[in-house]
């Protein structure tokens, strides 16, 4: 019986990022779902706010300011 070729770094992550891809699209496709993701992406972004991970621009000094707009 012959080996599987194995999958090169790339190949497995296009397969990883469809995956996703798919996924996200059948949680879109339900409301109940879509809420429950949308209120858990709401409260990590608000924890990694107070754990000052994330800062609004208004807090930032203007060189780091233009930076991040850069981007």
């Amino acid at each position: 019986m012959p080996k599987k070729a194995r999958q090169t770094l790339e190949q497995k992550q296009e397969c990883d990022r469809l995956q996703k891809q798919r996924k996200y699209a059948e949680i879109q496709e339900d409301p109940e779902k879509y809420a429950d993701l949308k209120a858990k992406e709401r409260a990590r972004y608000l924890k990694r706010k107070e754990q000052k991970k994330i800062s609004s621009a208004q807090d930032m000094r203007p060189r780091r300011l233009r930076v991040q707009r850069k981007k």
